[in-house]
């Protein structure tokens, strides 16, 4: 029986490799949606708090 090789790797591991690089693109982009979404919607509140504090 061989053993398996880290340098040679199985496709199944491979497979595993392509759907992690997945998830992790798509974790990114929902992560980059929340940065814009709280920076867009801070910057609406200080506005706003300076529309209504200032005279």
């Amino acid at each position: 029986m061989k053993m398996p090789s880290m340098l040679e790797p199985d496709m199944e591991s491979m497979e595993m490799v392509d759907e992690n690089r997945k998830g992790n693109g798509r974790l990114a982009a929902i992560l980059i949606g929340l940065a814009l979404l709280v920076a867009l919607s801070s910057v609406r509140f200080w506005e706003q708090l300076a529309a209504t504090a200032l005279p």
